[in-house]
């Protein structure tokens, strides 16, 4: 199991864990208000902006409103007093950013995050249900890791990645900006994960200092059905994108990372 995974000094500086969940139009702001007590001491920090596009493009992002018609809920966040943990939610979503430093175990393990996840979902679902009377259905789970290659530029981390690491070397001038995207969403990839992963310049660092680094983010998503619970699928997903993401790196950065398991 990739919870088993662990690295003395993980590149990770930011995770995202999402339940998707069928559209709730009647929901509301106000509807919210009781977790506002409840958290209120673990994210008193509470703001609105305005919702993100659906999942799947089925539901129209703009429209015009009826004088019948409820006035579009916006995102809501909930963040602690650090500001370094955010629950996102709107009407057909629910989600927690965690942002950590660099540094030796900054990052607590994807189990940790995980039951942070499905607890605070939890005393969301019976807010829902105790002020619309309406059960959530979720629909998809998400996870999304983004990490922080040190001593590479963007266009070498994209060339090891294309030649598996056979050169990082890219033989070309050096680039103002440069990428690499990939997905994968093929019924021959496990459970059915779909995979993105995304090379970018990682704007914590100039890129002419003399420590160059790199951002690689890994996004995995899941449909869910009825065999299988919101746990299982988020599970599923980060195993899938830690299982990627060991693919895409070197063994030098595994080694630098202090990777500890014997699973990998």
């Amino acid at each position: 199991m990739a919870s088993d995974l662990r690295f003395e000094e993980p590149p990770v500086r930011e995770v995202s864990l999402t339940v998707f969940f069928e559209r709730v139009a009647t929901l509301q702001s106000l509807n919210l208000a009781q977790l506002r007590v409840d958290w209120k001491d673990a994210y008193p920090k509470v703001s609105e902006v305005p919702p993100r596009p659906p999942l799947r493009g089925d539901t129209p992002m703009h429209q015009y409103l009826g004088g019948n018609s409820f006035w579009p809920m916006p995102l809501t966040a909930f963040t602690n007093a650090r500001g370094d943990q955010t629950i996102e939610l709107q009407n057909d979503r629910f989600g927690i950013v965690w942002r950590f430093h660099q540094g030796p175990k900054t990052y607590p393990g994807y189990d940790e995050l995980s039951t942070e996840l499905l607890l605070r979902f939890e005393d969301f679902r019976r807010a829902i249900s105790n002020s619309l009377a309406q059960e959530l259905n979720p629909t998809d789970s998400y996870v999304s890791y983004t990490n922080l290659i040190e001593g590479v530029l963007p266009e070498s981390l994209a060339v090891g990645i294309l030649t598996n690491w056979q050169t990082s070397l890219a033989r070309l001038d050096p680039p103002e900006l440069a990428g690499l995207r990939l997905h994968y969403c093929s019924p021959e990839l496990e459970e059915d994960v779909a995979l993105t992963i995304m090379v970018d310049p990682s704007f914590d660092r100039d890129r002419d200092r003399d420590d160059p680094c790199a951002s690689l983010e890994l996004e995995g998503s899941i449909s869910l059905d009825d065999s299988l619970a919101i746990d299982q699928s988020l599970a599923i997903a980060h195993d899938a994108v830690v299982k990627k993401f060991l693919e895409l790196t070197s063994n030098d950065m595994k080694t630098k990372w202090g990777l500890r398991s014997e699973d990998f």
